[in-house]
């Protein structure tokens, strides 16, 4: 069966645009089911947004033949249905696999939990680090904290300034 020859004048014209393959493909099928919203097919695939809302006011027996067309007709075979209107999907692109590298090199292995892992002994080593200056910094302060409490309670304590003064 041939297509009919359909031609801008005619007013199912926009029914019979589809995008080429480009990097706009999608948007451009997208805004052409806009300005063909009776293709009910187009409009689910390309802009279920749009769909959905129109969806939502139609009467019920319009919803009734609307969900009994899309499973006939496209709910099928999906793959099939997308490839007869719109052509050949692009290309998935290929990951190739990335060498991880760190600070300190490339990471052996490649995996992920190689870098977790180092990253948790990094972390655990600097936390130690700060524990240590931490405790020290308190332990004089509170040091500090006691020669002024003694200090203050013992005014006239000649030898345990003199003793203090020998020891620092």
């Amino acid at each position: 069966m041939a297509w009919p020859a359909i031609d801008s004048r005619h007013p199912a014209y926009f029914y019979t645009l589809r995008a080429r393959q480009g990097p706009l493909r999608d948007l451009v099928n997208m805004l052409l089911a806009e300005l063909a919203p009776l293709d009910v097919r187009a409009l689910y695939i390309c802009h279920k947004e749009l769909f959905y809302r129109l969806y939502a006011g139609w009467p019920e027996i319009k919803r009734a033949y609307v969900a009994d067309f899309l499973e006939k007709e496209y709910l099928i075979d999906k793959a099939g249905a997308r490839a007869r209107l719109y052509g050949a999907e692009p290309a998935m692109a290929v990951r190739e696999s990335v060498e991880l590298v760190g600070p300190w090199g490339p990471v052996i292995g490649g995996g992920v939990m190689v870098a977790l892992l180092r990253l948790s002994v990094f972390g655990l080593v600097a936390l130690t680090v700060f524990y240590w200056i931490m405790r020290i910094y308190l332990r004089s302060v509170h040091r500090e904290q006691l020669e002024n409490d003694w200090d203050a309670d013992h005014p006239d304590d000649q030898q345990g300034t003199r003793l203090r003064a020998r020891l620092l």
